[in-house]
């Protein structure tokens, strides 16, 4: 099976080609399982004002950067999918959610000017 993915430190990628991200899903997974299908440990560090956070940074297939994030103050099962601001976010989260074989029952929020 070919790799859909390749964990990055978040802090060695380029952040975002266009200098900024923007949440394109909630996913309901445990830490415990996405660090299993990331085969990776998730970093871990504290940013001002919003506090103790959990994450991994991944380059899918098509070279888009994502990032999966949840802070100390979210449910525990519930991670944030980020994408660079000017990606089309549908495509970039369907393509995150396969590579992590996450079906349609995981996602619990897009943005609603999201078509797809």
């Amino acid at each position: 099976m070919a790799a859909t993915f390749r964990v990055v430190r978040i802090e060695e990628s380029p952040r975002w080609p266009s200098g900024d991200s923007r949440d394109i899903a909630m996913i309901r997974i445990r830490l415990t399982d996405l660090e299993r299908r990331i085969g990776a440990s998730l970093l871990t560090g504290d940013e001002p004002g919003m506090g103790r956070w959990w994450a991994a940074g991944l380059e899918l297939v098509s070279g888009a950067p994502v990032e999966i994030i949840r802070y100390e103050g979210d449910p525990e099962s519930q991670f944030v999918i980020r994408a660079d601001a000017n990606a089309d976010g549908a495509r970039v989260r369907e393509e995150a959610m396969a590579a992590l074989a996450l079906d349609r029952a995981a996602l619990l929020w897009r943005p609603s000017d999201d078509a797809r």
